[in-house]
């Protein structure tokens, strides 16, 4: 018959519980471990957005100021093709996660196409790994700065409207046909102008008379006297623009049909944040401390003043990572709405 061994017993619990923690430290490398790794290293942030475009602007401040708190060489590459979907797509596919590249956007840019099943975005927003963001804002529509339409009462009475948009499944767009619903104007959208620059030189020009943009490039382009801003397109007033009316109060909630109540809401829930990702197979030490690095950086006065210095007011709010991804997870379960949408954008699309 066998006996039971005591200090054979207690041999194997110690074996076992060295071994579990020889097994925890190899597997959750620390932040000291993420921030040697950085050292020496050059990190790309990836923008959705042309050069010198506020995209852009807020990518290159981004990264001036992310650079000094990780310690190493940050530097910006701008991938605009297709409106962002072949630079997400890439982050979905190609680019490698190792902790070196960053894509910054908005998310007015990259859910609407995911959303509404783009043949192009070939991405799932829920898949990739955010690091946190700013504050949403709403869209703003604007017209030409001195020209014939002063304000919505100008625009309700103008008949055979044109509105300059880049792509169908833009956020802008999908605004733009939300208020033409909304307010009954009587117009089309006109699609294939390249960003919010284009957008502006077609209506600057006399191609279009409005258009709808983010609201800091909306604000950008109004402080410059070269566009006038209108009105927001959401549930409420929010900066930047709150001085300016919002469609709500044209449109009265209890002449709303259900289904124009519907799409509303889905609007304050896409919103425009500004946000920043990795892909999704990056090492979650790496996520965690880049997570941080970009929330010290945003806590810092500079970046906020230099934000400011361009943008003309107060850049919007951080938005940690958990926030962020339970937004995009929220958004992600909103495509029972795509059939809605796509009624509405074919109504106003020419």
């Amino acid at each position: 018959m066998k006996t039971f061994s005591v200090k054979g017993f207690l041999l194997v619990v110690m074996v076992a519980t060295t071994l579990a923690a020889v097994s925890t430290s190899v597997a959750a490398p620390s932040a000291s471990d993420a921030a040697a790794f950085y050292k020496g290293k050059t990190v790309t942030l990836y923008c959705s957005g042309n050069p010198g475009t506020t995209s852009d602007m807020w990518a290159r401040a981004i990264a001036r100021h992310l650079e000094k708190v990780i310690g190493t060489t940050v530097v910006v590459k701008n991938e605009s093709a297709a409106n962002g979907k072949v630079l997400f797509t890439q982050f979905a596919k190609t680019i490698k996660g190792d902790g070196l590249n960053i894509c910054y956007t908005q998310a007015g840019t990259m859910t609407p196409p995911y959303m509404m099943g783009d043949k192009g975005a070939l991405y799932e927003i829920a898949k990739f790994k955010y690091l946190g963001g700013m504050e949403n804002a709403n869209m703003i529509m604007s017209v030409k700065f001195n020209g014939p339409i002063k304000n919505v009462d100008d625009l309700r009475k103008t008949k055979g409207l044109k509105f300059a948009h880049q792509a169908k499944t833009s956020l802008p767009a999908l605004a733009n046909a939300l208020a033409m619903d909304l307010l009954g104007l009587d117009g089309k959208m006109i699609l294939g102008f390249e960003g919010s620059s284009g957008k502006q030189l077609a209506v600057l020009q006399g191609e279009c008379h409005a258009t709808v943009s983010a609201g800091d490039a909306a604000m950008v382009a109004d402080s410059k006297k070269t566009m006038l801003a209108i009105m927001q397109i959401g549930k409420d007033r929010m900066p930047p623009g709150e001085d300016l009316p919002i469609v709500t109060e044209f449109a009265k909630a209890n002449s709303l049909s259900d289904t124009q109540k519907r799409l509303l809401n889905s609007m304050d829930l896409i919103d425009d944040a500004k946000m920043l990702f990795v892909p999704a197979d990056t090492p979650q030490d790496k996520v965690d401390f880049l997570a941080n690095a970009f929330k010290k950086a945003y806590d810092t006065p500079e970046l906020k003043a230099d934000l400011q210095k361009f943008l003309g007011f107060k850049p919007g709010a951080y938005v940690g990572s958990k926030e962020l991804t339970k937004r995009v997870s929220d958004i992600s379960g909103k495509k029972s709405d795509v059939p809605l949408w796509n009624d509405l954008l074919d109504k106003y699309t020419k």
